[in-house]
């Protein structure tokens, strides 16, 4: 367990008070814990990379811990009516697909190597944005012809970086990685 590892836990434990302060409509305090968890990010991966701290405990832990909390994130605004289900029902097929994808690879390849794709790490950075429009509009400080505009182009991305993934796994299954 070191420095990064840690951060990337207290990002994960930051998880239910973000989603009691949105739940509770207090869009200033889940934005107050989601610049919290979103220093922690970058400071877990900077940390690892500039000291060579990166563990495979690491590699698993940081993407769960992102992909836990957009999802959590995009399910809580979705119920309360912040998140258009379209949206919300783009991002859930995407994580199936590729969660159910990768488990089928394990299964008939044994060892699979996924790694992020441009696409994937773009749709991850706009799903974020996503969240962060959709609090601060809750603050009264943001700009709902934007907030529409980025979330089209996350729906694309996610779309975009399920494809991608897909078309991934078919080479992988094919010719082996």
């Amino acid at each position: 367990m070191n420095l990064p590892n840690i951060l990337t836990l207290l990002r994960i434990a930051l998880i239910p008070l973000f989603l009691y302060y949105l739940v509770k409509s207090n869009f200033s305090g889940a934005l107050i814990v989601f610049f919290i968890g979103s220093i922690t990010d970058a400071l877990d991966g900077f940390i690892a990379r500039k000291f060579d701290l990166i563990t495979d405990l690491g590699k698993i832990l940081d993407p769960a811990a992102d992909k836990l909390f957009l999802l959590t994130s995009f399910t809580a605004a979705y119920f309360i009516n912040l998140l258009p289900l379209w949206l919300f029902a783009i991002a859930i097929i995407k994580d199936l697909v590729i969660v159910s994808g990768y488990t089928v690879l394990r299964f008939l390849k044994n060892k699979v190597e996924m790694r992020p794709t441009s696409a994937g790490k773009s749709s991850t950075a706009f799903q974020m944005f996503t969240i962060l429009l959709l609090l601060l509009n809750g603050v009264g400080i943001g700009n709902k012809v934007l907030l529409v505009s980025i979330m089209i182009m996350t729906g694309f991305l996610l779309f975009y970086s399920m494809i991608t993934y897909v078309m991934i796994g078919f080479k992988i299954h094919r010719e082996g990685y």
